[in-house]
């Protein structure tokens, strides 16, 4: 009875093997894993490595030259972005003055305008510091990525 259970426990234990060695080799990181001296980050992505070798470094390289070229294009996505939402003022803006020549009623006092264009340029005032804080983690990311791309490269050929 005792070898039963034994080789039971042994089967169990050896699919248990199978199956993690077979989850390293097949799968891969979702991001890049490796820093710029090199290490790869995280027990499991070290696994991996040593299972998958060069695979791991050519999948490595792949997400450090698509996260390199999506951080490139950041700049003008964020022009675009902000040239359509400008549009959009523009078009609410349009609307509103419509609407207050329809009905003069509405239209807001002085005062009012005064408050809403002061709190427009604090809004800006806060978007601008928020954006160059966006720019300088971006352009900080790109470094990085700029010095890991070589050394993943070599381990990838």
């Amino acid at each position: 009875m005792s070898n039963s259970v034994n080789l039971q426990k042994l089967k169990i234990g050896g699919g248990l093997i199978v199956l993690a060695f077979l989850y390293l080799y097949f799968s891969s990181p979702e991001e890049v894993v490796v820093d710029e001296q090199g290490n790869i980050n995280g027990l499991i992505n070290n696994a991996r490595e040593s299972i998958q070798g060069k695979a791991f470094w050519r999948n490595q390289l792949i997400k450090v030259s698509s996260k390199l070229e999506w951080e490139l294009g950041e700049p003008q996505r964020h022009a675009k972005f902000n040239q359509k939402m400008n549009q959009m003022m523009r078009e609410v803006n349009q609307s509103m003055e419509e609407m207050h020549k329809k009905y003069p009623d509405m239209r807001p006092s002085a005062a009012e305008r005064q408050a809403d264009a002061l709190r427009e340029i604090a809004d800006q005032i806060e978007r601008q510091e928020f954006d160059r804080y966006l720019e300088k983690l971006r352009t900080e990311r790109v470094s990085e990525l700029r010095k890991i791309l070589p050394i993943v490269k070599a381990r990838a050929e």
